[in-house]
């Protein structure tokens, strides 16, 4: 065994975490008060803009800003963001220019002309995502952790009072995607400042044309799961107002939003400790099965408790905590809690792809469930079903996936713990 392996290191996946989950949950502790200067149909499009944009934005670099982090030396690694951040300008170029001569074919496809100002507005979110993406890449690169994890406590803060501050002034719609947007711009100038990047004024040995042939394979391989892992979470915003709505739009936001919360704060927290200790495993030889049940049964036991008291009381905690006009929401979210459940144990344990270094599976997963989410709504309303029965279409369907999914993960622990076993077996013949 390599003594000088590189490890993971509990203290950085510790600050990165405590970032995120600070920054996941500024949000939702402002929501009652946004859902109350707010109606469902403003909601509605800030779903749409986001949708847009972290669709779009998941491959506005081509996914170059992951070959950073490999990048031997800071030469080359400035250089890789020079290109990214270069393709990045050209994409959104290109989708400043769909949204003038498209404009009106866009907002009728998406079921709304009050979406008119947003799709202006999706050009510039495209560019702060990508730029953002990049921006990480490199500090995390340079190992500036804090950096990283404060930044995005800034950006959160920063979305949510602009936010407020809009909507006190009756901006309407376009308030809450202003809002974020403000929140990305004064962002991007910390993350810029720590790794001192400046495209002009970055020179490199090593030609343009020898980068991106060097690190081809991240567009070729990555782009398709950007997509698919973004569309996943974010089509079904885009559908639902173009079927129904744009306050339907607007309370399936709120509802994925809250219910999500507990993955994205407490379940992301399990998995990095998961994924921290599995690596540790790994490493020594051992198996990592034990780990992965005893992580299994302990989020088995959360998401029974907690998803199980709150069938009981979501539809008036909806309408107590955000307001009586998003009672609707609670109704909703009852609907969905078995989905939300299942992804609250599945999603955490995924990391154990990235160990194994099966990134393909993780592909392949996000495809299908982007089919398994397009898939029921889509036959839901073109045979005229309610929203509530479409989404309890939805539910069924992202549970088997869910549940389907988490299955393979289990077994492939055990394939690879064998696999690694008789590695070992052999190797000491």
């Amino acid at each position: 065994m390599n003594s000088n392996a590189p490890v993971l290191k509990g203290k950085n996946v510790g600050i990165l975490a405590g970032g995120t989950a600070v920054s996941q949950a500024f949000p939702l502790l402002a929501s009652p008060i946004l859902t109350r200067i707010f109606s469902p149909e403003d909601f509605g499009a800030f779903a749409i803009y986001m949708a847009l944009t972290v669709i779009i934005g998941a491959v506005s670099t081509l996914r170059y800003e992951m070959a950073i982090p490999l990048a031997e030396s800071r030469e080359k690694a400035h250089m890789l963001a020079n290109i990214a951040v270069s393709i990045c300008l050209a994409i959104s170029a290109l989708v400043l220019l769909i949204a003038i001569f498209f404009e009106g074919t866009i907002t009728k496809m998406l079921g709304s002309e009050r979406l008119s100002s947003v799709i202006y507005l999706v050009p510039l979110g495209v560019f702060l995502i990508g730029i953002t993406n990049v921006l990480n890449a490199l500090n995390l690169r340079f190992d500036f952790y804090a950096t990283v994890a404060k930044t995005n406590i800034v950006r959160a803060v920063s979305s949510v009072v602009s936010q407020l501050v809009l909507g006190v002034l009756k901006v309407g719609a376009l308030g809450l995607s202003v809002g974020v947007v403000l929140g990305n711009l004064i962002a991007v100038v910390p993350l810029a400042k720590a790794v001192r990047f400046n495209m002009l004024g970055q020179q490199s040995s090593t030609s343009v044309k020898d980068i991106i042939k060097e690190y081809v394979d991240f567009p070729k391989y990555s782009v398709l799961g950007g997509v698919a892992n973004a569309g996943s979470i974010h089509v079904a915003s885009v559908l639902i107002s173009s079927y129904v709505s744009l306050a339907s739009a607007g309370l399936y936001s709120l509802v994925t939003r809250t219910m999500g919360a507990p993955t994205l704060i407490i379940g992301n927290a399990i998995g990095q400790v998961f994924y921290q200790q599995a690596g540790a495993s790994i490493r020594s030889g051992e198996n990592i099965e034990p780990l992965f049940v005893n992580t299994l049964a302990k989020l088995l036991l959360l998401s029974a408790i907690g998803f199980g008291l709150a069938y009981f009381i979501l539809e008036d905690m909806f309408a107590f905590v955000f307001g009586e006009e998003w009672r609707l929401a609670g109704t909703l979210a009852t609907i969905m809690i078995p989905v939300f459940a299942m992804r609250f144990v599945t999603a955490p344990l995924s990391m154990v792809n990235g160990l194994h270094l099966e990134n393909k599976i993780g592909l392949l997963a996000n495809l299908i469930l982007l089919i398994s989410t397009v898939s029921p709504i889509v036959y839901a309303f073109e045979n005229d079903q309610t929203l509530e029965e479409g989404l309890l279409l939805l539910s069924f369907s992202q549970f088997v996936f869910y549940a389907v999914y988490l299955i393979f993960l289990w077994s492939r622990v055990r394939y690879n713990d064998a696999s690694r076993l008789e590695e070992t077996s052999e190797k000491s013949i």
